[in-house]
């Protein structure tokens, strides 16, 4: 059984880790990723996680669990570009069907644009 000072210095290490680690680049394959402290602490608790259960920290795996909180993120600021690009639409309905088309169609290219460029494809 860990005491509760352990669990407590740790928990304060892993905020931190969360909130001061700089951003690192990180490359994979021909690429670079950004990993930032969010990512970081996600990586390492894959590594212990692996060591508590007896097996060997498999990076592949942790580089899966970094990726998939990237995508997450970037998806959710992708579509906060969109809900605030098509926020203000609602104060001018209606309207046109083709403006508001062409409304969404941009404020969907938008961020898609950021996602694409900020999501990292597993493919690549």
């Amino acid at each position: 059984v860990l005491r509760p000072i352990f669990i407590s210095q740790v928990n304060k290490l892993l905020n931190y880790l969360e909130e001061v680690v700089p951003v690192k680049k990180l490359k994979m394959g021909l690429n670079f990723t950004d990993l930032n402290g969010r990512t970081y602490v996600t990586m390492i608790k894959s590594y212990v996680n692996a060591l508590n259960n007896s097996g060997i920290p498999i990076i592949p795996d942790a580089f899966e669990a970094v990726i998939k909180i990237q995508n997450q993120d970037a998806f959710n600021i992708a579509v906060k570009i969109y809900d605030e690009l098509m926020g203000p639409v609602l104060n001018e309905l209606p309207m046109e069907e083709d403006k508001l088309f062409d409304l969404h169609r941009k404020s969907l290219d938008q961020s898609c644009k950021y996602l694409i460029t900020n999501a990292f494809d597993l493919n690549r």
